[in-house]
């Protein structure tokens, strides 16, 4: 045999590790590249920085609206949850606290994840599952939008991965549970949907009903006591639980009934729910197909998904309710497409027998996904929030700062007199707007068009001036003492 031969044997051999290794490498460069400027950072990002700083710091999963003063309402604040947060705290204490920090650590979870999935799909499902579902994933340009920030959809999601694969793998129903737990609480709005999918789920095989779903409950009973002691500050109080449960009616601040009208009369101008719902058919058609060992997995997503969806129609169409959905189809889409073909092969031209039709299809799809993800996908590019920190810390060290609506910004200043004011999408008034206080803040920063601004314009205008705008934000000094 010659070197030919012996190295075509060798890429042959180990073709699905070298498209891991290259994969892995190509997440890599696309996501250092722009670390820290795309995707951009953004409202829940920041607090969940700010949240995960301030445990490291004060023990408190909370935002902090003033020196020694917290919110108050820290479980409706957290929509990434403490097994992201906490861990990321520890990460700030050995590495130093930055949003390179912040970043790095999002991207170690990307990485576990894409291993996960190249593996459990090639141990599961077969080869051409974890291969077909990992070149999906590093294509898909919505896994770096959530993955690359500090949210909790793409931990979760390694959670639920992993608890699945203990429950309808191993049949270890108690380890299951307690990992899909730690999904539940990495994002309670996305993954809480987990528990309503696996009652369903079961209900087709009421059966083992109780036997399974019994000791996944228990596994789970550790992360909801863990976010129950580190979010609720009073949990034995029947008002707390009925705020909490108000919130989660409708934590929108709009109407549902608008909004579920809304949607669905947009569906037809939304590619990304045109393009899943087609893969989502072949899912539905692949679980007709699947033997019994398999069918549950199915059943699973495909419930998980409906859930989704009609939860996304509930909201102001927030497209990354149903993220988790999109990442299990493309989890399962490999391996439906090999059953379809393999059952249907006979009805294709004589041309294509014998032919790797479903890898040839999943080729198409990295290669629109690609397209996709370096053309018109919405991953927006800004430094903004840094260069206004960075022009506040350099011109006015020291200063007491008052931040209004602007989080993003309020992370990076190095003052210990930093006065936060933000409103938040169904929530109350966060902090009280420095503008009111006796004794004003020494810099502004903000939007001069958003509402704390305006609510106190006689004071900006008869004691601040304008000292510049940075990265967007208009900074003001002080003028007239008080």
């Amino acid at each position: 045999m010659n070197s030919k031969e012996l190295l075509l044997g060798f890429f042959s051999k180990n073709a699905p590790v070298l498209f891991f290794c290259l994969g892995i490498i190509f997440v890599l460069a696309i996501s250092l590249s722009t670390l820290t400027t795309k995707p951009r950072l953004w409202t829940d990002e920041a607090v969940s920085i700010e949240i995960a700083r301030n445990f490291q710091t004060d023990g408190v999963l909370d935002i902090k609206t003033a020196p020694g003063i917290f919110s108050g309402f820290s479980e409706r604040l957290q929509s990434t949850g403490f097994p992201v947060t906490v861990p990321l705290s520890f990460f700030f204490k050995l590495f130093g606290y930055g949003l390179v920090q912040a970043r790095v650590y999002m991207i170690l979870w990307m990485l576990a994840t894409l291993s996960l999935v190249f593996w459990l799909g090639g141990k599961w499902l077969g080869s051409l599952t974890g291969t077909g579902a990992f070149l999906l994933f590093i294509t898909f340009a919505s896994f770096y939008g959530s993955g690359r920030t500090v949210v909790g959809e793409i931990p979760g999601f390694f959670f639920l991965l992993a608890g699945l694969y203990f429950l309808l793998s191993r049949r270890q129903f108690y380890w299951a549970g307690i990992f899909l737990g730690l999904a539940v609480v990495s994002k309670l709005s996305v993954f809480g949907l987990i528990v309503p999918a696996l009652v369903v789920t079961y209900l087709f095989e009421w059966r083992s009903f109780l036997r399974t779903l019994v000791p996944v409950a228990t596994g789970m009973i550790p992360a909801a006591v863990g976010w129950i002691f580190l979010n609720l500050s009073q949990p034995f109080l029947a008002s707390t639980w009925a705020n909490l449960l108000s919130f989660y009616q409708n934590p929108y601040s709009s109407s549902i009934s608008e909004n579920i009208f809304k949607n669905i009369t947009d569906i037809p101008h939304s590619t990304t729910i045109i393009y899943f719902g087609i893969l989502f058919l072949c899912i539905i058609a692949g679980r007709f197909l699947a033997d019994s060992s398999r069918k549950t997995l199915y059943n699973f997503v495909i419930v998980y998904a409906v859930f989704a969806f009609a939860y996304y129609l509930r909201s102001p169409g927030w497209l990354r309710y149903i993220l988790i959905a999109e990442l299990l189809i493309l989890f399962l889409l490999p391996h439906a497409l090999s059953l379809l073909f393999g059952r249907f092969q006979g009805g294709l031209p004589q041309v294509l027998h014998g032919k790797p039709v479903p890898a040839f299809l999943l080729t198409i799809l990295v290669v629109i996904q690609c397209v996709q993800m370096f053309t018109v996908s919405e991953l927006f590019y800004s430094e903004g929030a840094m260069r206004a920190a960075t022009s506040i810390n350099e011109n006015f060290p020291g200063k007491s700062v008052g931040v209004l609506n602007a989080v993003e910004v309020a992370l990076w200043l190095n003052t210990s007199e930093r006065y936060l004011s933000m409103d938040l999408t169904g929530l109350p008034q966060i902090g009280q707007n420095p503008l009111l206080q006796k004794d004003l803040p020494e810099i502004l920063v903000g939007y001069p068009s958003q509402r704390f601004f305006l609510e106190e314009k006689e004071v900006v205008d008869s004691r601040y001036v304008i000292y510049g705008v940075a990265g967007g934000y208009t900074i003001y000094k002080l003028n007239i003492p008080i």
